[in-house]
């Protein structure tokens, strides 16, 4: 309901063609794990990374990485999660969680405070994003550029703010997607059915009219001879129509 869909049409596969372009790209992506748990504890180590590629030569990467503890806390007789994160270079600052954040929790329960560790990773893999706009001329990240949780849009427009100051094209690539038509079926399924064979991208399918989701989205296959069908997202401001 919050989208603006589009006819699935074979017209609206485009070829992708190979260009000579010096262009620097960085891949960004991160990685959780839980090393204890109790009901009101949670320690986890969390790293991201990043790598840029010129002319198809990797050219700069690094590691950060940083223990998390998430603990309960009372206060304004409401229950909350804060966190302490030990290398402010993965996050400068220690957010806090509502412990009945309801994008956070499943159902009715409260937040499990395992998921505060995933919120944390992602939010460092936007501000390691951020850090880098001056280093690269196109950024990808691991999956979609869709604010889900509470603040997660506050670290994305502090990227896209830095990104069009120093020109650099924020983009999501999404391995799996969980998108139907309206028939129920699969959406890359359906794509599958009709795509030409050569690498291509797809667009239009929808259009999101959201200020939690600015994306432009396409839909795209990268080598004629895969089987993958990738969701890719453009930064709205930055795409092309």
């Amino acid at each position: 309901k919050r989208y603006k869909t589009f006819e699935i049409k074979k017209e609206n596969f485009k070829k992708i063609t190979q260009t000579d372009s010096n262009k620097k790209i960085a891949f960004i992506d991160g990685g959780n794990s839980e090393i204890l748990k109790t009901a009101n504890i949670s320690l986890q180590l969390i790293r991201v990374y990043y790598t840029i590629y010129q002319n198809n030569k990797r050219i700069e990467s690094k590691k950060i990485e940083s223990f998390i503890l998430v603990n309960s806390k009372k206060g304004n007789n409401q229950l909350s999660y804060q966190t302490s994160i030990f290398n402010k270079e993965l996050l400068p600052s220690n957010p806090e969680f509502d412990i009945h954040d309801n994008t956070l929790s499943e159902g009715r329960h409260t937040v499990n405070i395992s998921k505060i560790g995933e919120t944390i990773r992602r939010f460092a893999e936007l501000h390691l994003a951020e850090t880098i706009t001056d280093k690269t001329d196109i950024i990808v990240l691991d999956g979609s550029l869709q604010s889900s949780v509470t603040n997660e849009i506050n670290y994305f427009n502090a990227l896209y703010k830095k990104a069009i100051e120093q020109n650099t094209i924020i983009t999501g690539l999404c391995k799996s997607t969980t998108l139907l038509t309206e028939k129920g079926n699969s959406l890359t399924n359906t794509l599958s059915l009709l795509e030409p064979k050569e690498t291509w991208y797809y667009h239009p399918i929808v259009e999101s009219e959201h200020q939690d989701h600015q994306a432009n989205i396409f839909f795209t296959k990268l080598h004629s001879l895969s089987k993958h069908i990738f969701r890719f997202e453009v930064y709205k401001a930055q795409s092309p129509n």
